[in-house]
């Protein structure tokens, strides 16, 4: 019996047993260890494809980075184009077939420096519309954005000569050369005829047999700043017998009803032609100037008057003025096409006269006195002793002077605008020489001293809009035209300067547009942001050739990149 528990407790398991045993050992250990590898490969693939997430997400954030900057650089791109190219062209409108100018005889010469063909043109305060009167019979409403043309209405046997806007831009006033000289007022959304005041009722009509030149016109047209009265200079000319009579007058005019409010004189007429008029900024104050002739009002008088009432406050004589200033002046009698301004501040009236001469008017001291109080006058360009041809082909002495008949005040600027050079003491002479400063742009500050001179090569345009600026004045654009000494049309197009760019005027070009034929006309919305030009065929032909007529009568809208 112990034997038999002695056995029993020494129990000793089989080899094949405990082999079977160490297998299922190492099955477990390889088991665990193989989970465990599973378990280490699956957490390495979870992080690689981790990884390879986060690197498609980079990829995606580098590709989209990429397309950014893309665009930038075309976005860089264009504003460099557009620096290259500062100016979009909108619109090239032909307003008449050249046939049809060439046979109406309205087209210029290069070898002359005489136009009689003007256009009218003005964009509405808010920059969407422009409106364009031309030469013969039409006015047409463009929408500036796209540059189609929204209305177009016919005013047979009229040529547009000057135009204004009311202050919110609803009512365009057109005024025209015809015999009975019309002053239209068109709503600017319809071109729908609101009111006519014909200029014939009071001054008479014109004769058909003669040029039309001589028939009513209304030279000027000004606005208040409550859009509530319209103030228009008009004029006619007559023949009795060999003499050529003048007959005109100013004119204030109800903007609702279009009736007349005053005129002035209140008897009688003024027995020159009254090439321009001015309202102070203000709008109190209404002043216009005279041409050459006149027995009573010429040589050149400028008139300024109460513009609410008409009343007369004083009277300028330009002619006396220089004389007493400078009695050596050989160009008599003095006189300007567009030769009166305001000064921005309403503290001046500004004056040029065509032989190179600037007088500044204490405007505020001569309505309180009732006689011109003359701050200051200077010469800034004197005409020379030189060669003239006659009309015969002769050589002989004479003067030559830059005609200086232009001026303007933007802010706090005096824009002063030479045309061609002319000929003094040689009846239908030529000089045989350019003066040197001739077709020029003086710029004056309010003292009369020069801050710049530009030279444009040609004439600047003789019409209503013979420079186009923006309400601040910072853009301005004038229509350049042929340089009849040298017979070159080389010089015309438009000319555009952003006055609020530094350096002196040449940096402050923004760009100059050449036209095959010559401008006649330009204006630039308010805010600066469009420019139209008005171009008109010329003859390109020296005298005595058979005629050479190239450019085209069209309308040029440009979207300035600034």
């Amino acid at each position: 019996m112990e034997m038999a528990e002695k056995t029993t407790g020494e129990r000793k398991f089989s080899p094949k047993f405990l082999a079977v045993i160490a297998i299922i050992a190492i099955l477990v250990v390889v088991s665990l260890i193989t989970g465990w590898q599973l378990i280490q490969a699956q957490q390495q693939l979870a992080e690689q494809q981790e990884r390879l997430k986060q690197q498609e997400e980079r990829l995606k954030q580098t590709e989209e980075e990429l397309q950014r900057q893309q665009e930038q650089l075309k976005q860089t791109q264009e504003e460099l184009q557009k620096l290259k190219t500062p100016y979009e062209l909108v619109a090239s409108l032909i307003l008449k077939n050249k046939d049809e100018v060439v046979k109406d005889k309205k087209y210029a010469s290069a070898s002359k420096w005489q136009l009689s063909t003007y256009s009218a043109l003005l964009f509405t305060p808010d920059e969407k519309y422009l409106v364009v009167a031309d030469y013969k019979n039409k006015v047409i409403c463009l929408d500036t954005d796209v540059g189609k043309v929204v209305w177009e209405r016919e005013f047979p046997e009229r040529m547009g000569y000057s135009i204004c806007m009311s202050p919110d831009g609803a009512y365009v006033y057109i005024g025209f050369r015809s015999l009975d000289g019309e002053l239209t007022c068109l709503k600017t959304s319809s071109g729908e005829v609101v009111w006519e005041w014909k200029a014939s009722e009071d001054l008479g009509p014109g004769d058909p047999k003669y040029y039309s030149y001589y028939w009513p016109t209304i030279f000027s047209i000004q606005v208040s700043p409550d859009g509530g009265h319209i103030y228009v200079v008009a004029r006619k000319m007559e023949k009795q017998g060999k003499t050529k009579v003048n007959i005109a007058r100013a004119y204030c005019i109800d903007a609702a009803s279009g009736e007349i409010v005053w005129k002035y004189p209140q008897e009688g007429f003024i027995d020159s032609c009254i090439p321009h008029a001015t309202l102070s900024s203000d709008g109190k104050y209404f002043a216009f100037q005279t041409w050459w002739y006149g027995e009573e009002w010429g040589p050149y008088k400028v008139v300024v008057l109460d513009s609410t009432s008409g009343e007369l406050l004083y009277v300028v004589d330009v002619n006396k003025t220089i004389c007493e200033a400078f009695p050596d002046n050989p160009i008599k009698p003095p006189t300007a096409w567009h030769g009166a301004d305001f000064s921005g501040d309403g503290e001046k009236l500004v004056i040029v006269a065509r032989s190179g001469i600037l007088i500044v008017v204490d405007h505020k001291k001569s309505v309180e006195t009732g006689e011109p109080i003359i701050s200051k006058v200077i010469r800034f360009s004197t005409p020379l002793p030189a060669d003239v041809i006659t009309k015969e082909g002769n050589l002989t002495q004479g003067y030559i002077y830059a005609y200086t008949g232009y001026v303007k005040c933007i802010e706090d600027k005096i824009f002063v605008f030479s045309s061609n050079t002319y000929a003094f003491g040689v009846r239908g002479g030529r000089p045989a020489l350019d003066h040197p400063n001739a077709s020029k742009v003086f710029v004056f500050d309010l003292a009369l001293e020069l801050l710049w001179v530009y030279d444009m090569g040609g004439k600047v345009g003789y019409g209503f809009n013979f420079i186009g600026y923006s309400a601040d004045g910072r853009v301005i654009a004038i229509p350049v035209g042929q340089n009849w000494i040298k017979m070159s049309n080389d010089p015309s197009g438009v000319l555009v300067f952003d006055l609020s760019r530094k350096g002196t005027i040449y940096d402050k070009v923004l760009f100059r547009y050449h036209t095959e034929g010559t401008a006649i006309a330009a204006a630039v919305s308010s805010k600066g942001r469009y420019v139209a030009v008005i171009e008109l065929p010329i003859d390109v032909a020296p005298p005595g050739s058979p005629v050479k007529i190239v450019g085209e009568y069209r309308l040029l809208l440009f979207k300035l990149n600034v």
